[in-house]
């Protein structure tokens, strides 16, 4: 299934994933999105005065310092939460990651996520799971 950078973009903001708007460190004033030509296809750039302000799409947001395009994140990250076992192998001839070294970096970096959440969870009084749900949890991974 084809999806257009920009839509995934526009999903990924709508959903928290990614900041929605963006603040020029300069002018203070709001920053808008133009394409450019790096994996995601999308910068922040000074809406105003200062045109040579940009910005990474990805700042502030959890795949700040990733290599990996934001739509091979997301079908990594939806392989991860569906719980399907699929060797690297496989992961790598269907383009998600170019090296095995990587998928390893992304499923370490998914479990940080997972436990940092679930512990935040812990400290505001919620609880996994209820009536009818059945919640997974490797738990070696806490302490």
């Amino acid at each position: 299934m084809y999806v257009s950078k920009r839509k995934l973009v526009r999903w990924m903001q709508h959903k928290g994933i990614l900041k929605k708007t963006m603040k020029c460190g300069v002018c203070k004033l709001h920053m808008r999105l133009e394409k450019c030509r790096t994996a995601d296809g999308l910068r922040w750039t000074c809406a105003k005065f200062h045109k040579k302000v940009k910005k990474s799409l990805r700042q502030n947001s959890i795949f700040y310092k990733s290599h990996s395009s934001l739509k091979k994140w997301m079908q990594f990250i939806y392989r991860f939460s569906q719980g399907l076992r699929l060797r690297q192998l496989d992961m790598i001839s269907d383009g998600i990651a170019g090296s095995s070294v990587t998928l390893t970096r992304m499923a370490q970096f998914m479990r940080k996520v997972c436990i940092t959440a679930h512990t935040r969870m812990k400290q505001r009084g919620m609880k996994m799971g209820g009536p009818g749900t059945f919640v997974v949890i490797d738990e070696s991974k806490f302490t």
